[in-house]
């Protein structure tokens, strides 16, 4: 029996990386979404909404899907989050047509995927409704035909790259990259009269936005446009580059973009010591093998021709200029997704005999999928859930909270739009809440449910240093609420008498 299943597995082993990680990431979604993931699901679900500048077409993709399977009896953010896992597999299918182009052996194509597969900002993004994985997806189906374009002038080929460039800019603006690096590839690499052709399919992306805010407004002006197209700037979404933060969470952010590192992987340790350190000593084997056998790798013997040269530059280039705009945007973590399938495209361009990436694939397979993937499905890390339900029992009282913008989302998402009092922390100060406390509203707050609270340091910070000696807080009328690795204490805020 053994000797049959291991014969089928060799014969179509070239599926095995797909089979695999469709399997093990439709059996253990993301139970702990993020706030996006839920504003976007509720979008999705809701039809209100639709359209957000930075991701245009992001929540649209999901309105369709949720309609066209809303008769199965299946919570449509786990709808939404299979659309990601097969959009993932897809974005592995390129990657596998694109290492077939370059000549490598089908067995190191599948331990290449593996590692693509296994790295931990990929199981991140395909495992939640974000909208990260269709735009690299999309940059995986334009690098392939860019490869092609740099070996055969193709006019057909031209238009496609340019559809999928203006396509993926649709689903988020971070592939205005992959589309400047595509027109400048195309440019100065290949026949000057295709360039007409992408150009004039590339102000499709102008129009589309153009169209869209139209509907949007019923209005159309250029500097209305720009500030919709430019929303996240112009709103303070994405934050000013700061060097310090730069410096800080680039690296950071470049390594968890292979292994995921985090602070609740010590409460797991602590819950399972007799499997998480024989799993933890098998991993780390796995890695030294891996560096004992980088000096096994040989540099391709054949010299580059001019197209694969082109192509070599083209991809680094798209490596650089990613890694730059993440520096930039504060060590971003979202837009290091990219990066593990660009390093394999130029390493296997250059390099053969590439085992230790077998092992190294086999190291973040199993610490991703111990450290991610189960958890994220069967705990809760936080108590949003909980706080959520608590407010939707107690709607008339008012809440001053921590991270108001993932709890209103959550909220929507669970029990739609209802007037709710939230604040966030930040944006209040003495006179707000006192115009709050004078309608007799109840207020609670999150924002010293911290492992540091102190009860002593708890009235004269709040009373003194945030809202004022007039207000107090009711200690003895809490509301605790737990979770495995969180805890969150409601704390009624008062008139001092």
């Amino acid at each position: 029996m053994f000797q049959v299943v291991k014969h089928f597995i060799c014969k179509h082993k070239k599926y095995v990386p797909f089979v695999f990680l469709g399997i093990i990431f439709s059996l253990f979604p993301n139970n702990n979404p993020t706030g996006d993931a839920y504003a976007y699901a509720y979008s999705a679900l809701s039809g209100k909404e639709i359209f957000y500048p930075h991701h245009l077409l992001h929540c649209g993709l999901g309105y369709i899907v949720l309609n066209i399977f809303k008769f199965l009896p299946l919570e449509p953010l786990y709808i939404l989050q299979s659309l990601n896992i097969l959009i993932g597999l897809l974005t592995l299918f390129f990657l596998r047509k694109i290492l077939l182009l370059n000549n490598v052996p089908e067995k190191t194509i599948c331990y290449l995927l593996i590692f693509c597969g296994a790295c931990f900002s990929f199981i991140r993004f395909t495992i939640d409704y974000e909208t990260y994985i269709l735009p690299v997806c999309l940059s995986m189906i334009v690098i392939y035909y860019m490869q092609k374009i740099f070996s055969k002038d193709n006019k057909i080929n031209v238009i496609t790259v340019a559809l999928l460039c203006v396509l993926a800019c649709l689903f988020h603006q971070l592939a205005v990259i992959l589309l400047l690096a595509c027109f400048i590839g195309i440019l100065f690499s290949i026949n000057r009269k295709y360039i007409w052709y992408f150009v004039c399919i590339s102000c499709l992306l102008p129009l589309v936005y153009a169209l869209v805010y139209y509907c949007l407004f019923s209005t159309l002006s250029f500097k209305g446009l720009i500030t919709f197209v430019l929303h996240d700037y112009f709103s303070g979404n994405a934050q000013p580059p700061n060097l310090k933060t730069m410096l800080i969470l680039t690296p950071i952010s470049f390594f968890r973009t292979f292994i995921q590192v985090h602070g609740y992987m010590f409460s797991i340790i602590k819950i399972s010591p007799f499997i998480s350190f024989p799993l933890i000593v098998i991993c780390l084997s796995f890695f030294i093998k891996s560096i004992l056998q980088i000096k096994k790798v040989k540099k391709l013997s054949s010299s580059h021709n001019v197209a694969q040269r082109k192509f070599s530059i083209f991809i680094f280039s798209l490596l650089i200029c990613y890694l730059l705009f993440a520096f930039l945007s504060n060590g971003n973590a979202e837009f290091m997704l990219i990066i593990p399938f660009l390093l394999i495209i130029l390493l296997i361009n250059y390099f053969t005999n590439l085992k230790f990436m077998l092992y190294l694939a086999y190291a973040l397979l199993i610490w991703n999928t111990y450290f991610c993937l189960l958890p994220w499905n069967e705990k809760n890390f936080t108590t949003d859930k909980q706080l959520v339900d608590f407010i939707h029992n107690n709607k008339h009282n008012a809440y001053i909270l921590k991270d108001k913008p993932k709890i209103e989302n959550m909220y929507r998402y669970y029990y739609g739009e209802e007037n709710l009092k939230l604040y966030y922390y930040a944006d209040l100060n003495t006179i707000s809440i006192n115009n709050i406390l004078s309608q007799d509203s109840l207020i609670y707050t999150d924002i010293f449910s911290s492992s540091d609270f102190s009860r002593a340091s708890l009235s004269q910070d709040f009373s003194s240093s945030l809202y004022g000696a007039s207000y107090a807080i009711d200690s003895s009328s809490t509301v605790s609420i737990n979770s495995l690795y969180g805890k969150t204490i409601l704390y009624p805020i008062t008139k001092k008498r």
